[in-house]
C-alpha cells in the first residue's frame, strides 16, 4: 500500500468535473476543486511539501516531480466560471466512493444532485506519491466532501421546474 499523508481540510472551493455517485470510466470517485484567487492554500501547500519530505523515496529527483496545485485557473478558462486567471485548482481521486455531508455534518443522500459542478464545497484530502509509467509525482486522494453552500452551476443544466410555465391542460385531453 502507499504511503500517505495526514489528513487536511481544504478552504470552501467551487466543485468542478465530480464523479462522486458513481465512478468514471477507469473507476476512480474524484472531483476536481478550484479556489479563488488569493484564497489561502498555505495548508495544502504544507502538505505537498511534507509529501515530498517524508513519502518520496530516496534518490528521486524531487524538483522533477509533479506537483498538485500548480496549474493556473487561466489554464481551464474555456470552462467559464471560477476557471479565471489567479485561481488555483486540482482533482482528489479516490477508488472508493467518498464520505458526503452538508453544512450541518448530515449525510446527503441525493449526491448527483446537490453535488453539482459549480457547488461550494471543502474536500478533506492526503497526499500520496506515485510513479506510474514513469510519470512521478505527489497528488491528492479524496477522503470526504462537505458541501459549503450553493453555486452558479458550471454545466448549464436546468431544473424543469425553473424553466417551465404552469400550463391549463385542461382543454388539452378530452
Amino acid at each position: 500500500m502507499a504511503k500517505a499523508t495526514r489528513k487536511v481540510i481544504t478552504p470552501v472551493g467551487t466543485l468542478s468535473f465530480p464523479n462522486l455517485s458513481e465512478p468514471n470510466e477507469k473507476g476512480k470517485y474524484g472531483a476536481s476543486i478550484v479556489f479563488a484567487p488569493g484564497t489561502d492554500l498555505s495548508d495544502l501547500q504544507g502538505l505537498i511539501d511534507e509529501a515530498v519530505n517524508t513519502i518520496v523515496p530516496s534518490g528521486v529527483n524531487t524538483k522533477a516531480l509533479k506537483l498538485p496545485m500548480q496549474r493556473d485557473g487561466s489554464e481551464k478558462e474555456q470552462y467559464g466560471g471560477p476557471y479565471v486567471e489567479g485561481a488555483r485548482f486540482f482533482e482528489a481521486k479516490t477508488n472508493f466512493p467518498p464520505g458526503i455531508v452538508d453544512g450541518k455534518r448530515a449525510p446527503i443522500l441525493n449526491v448527483g444532485e446537490e453535488c453539482y459542478p459549480g457547488a461550494q464545497v471543502r474536500l478533506q484530502v492526503h497526499a500520496f506519491y506515485y510513479d506510474v509509467d514513469g510519470s512521478k509525482g505527489i497528488a491528492f486522494g479524496l477522503d470526504n466532501v462537505q458541501k459549503a453552500g450553493e453555486g452558479e452551476r458550471l454545466d448549464g443544466v436546468q431544473k424543469a421546474e425553473d424553466v417551465f410555465d404552469e400550463i391549463d391542460t385542461s382543454d388539452l385531453i378530452g
